[in-house]
C-alpha cells in the first residue's frame, strides 16, 4: 500500500493506493483549526468593531490637529498642561506649541498606521 500526503493550511489530504490500485483519499482537519462556531466568529467581529471604533476616534484627532492652526504672529498662545493632582504648567512660547503639535501629528499618524495594519491583518 502506498500512502502521499498533502498540506493545505488546515486540512492534511492523504491518499492511499492499496494492492489492487485502487485509491482512497481522505480529508483530514486539524482538531485545533476547525471551522470556527457561529459564536466564535461574532466574538471576533465584536473585536474588529472596537479597533474600527478606536481607529475612528483616533483618526478624528489626528486630522483635527493636522488643521489647527495658531493664527498670525503677534497672538496670544497659550499651552497649558494640568496634572490629575491638580498642578498646572502654562507657557506662551509659540516655538513650543509648535514641537508639541508635531509629536502629536506624528504619535497619532503613527497610532493610526498601527490601527490599519491591525484591521487589514484581522482574520474573523
Amino acid at each position: 500500500m502506498k500512502t502521499a500526503a498533502k498540506q493545505s493550511g488546515a486540512t492534511t489530504k492523504t491518499t492511499a493506493q492499496s494492492a489492487n490500485g485502487e485509491a482512497t483519499t481522505l480529508n483530514v482537519v486539524k482538531e485545533s483549526e476547525k471551522a470556527k462556531t457561529v459564536e466564535d466568529r461574532i466574538k471576533g467581529l465584536e473585536k474588529l468593531q472596537i479597533i474600527i471604533e478606536r481607529r475612528a476616534r483616533v483618526k478624528e484627532s489626528f486630522e483635527k490637529l493636522e488643521k489647527f492652526n495658531l493664527g498670525s504672529e503677534g497672538q496670544s498662545v497659550g499651552l497649558t498642561f494640568k496634572a490629575s493632582d491638580g498642578e498646572i504648567f502654562h507657557t506662551s512660547n509659540s516655538t513650543a506649541f509648535d514641537e508639541v503639535k508635531k509629536t502629536l501629528v506624528k504619535v497619532t499618524g503613527e497610532a493610526l498606521t498601527k490601527l490599519d495594519a491591525e484591521i487589514q491583518a484581522f482574520n474573523i
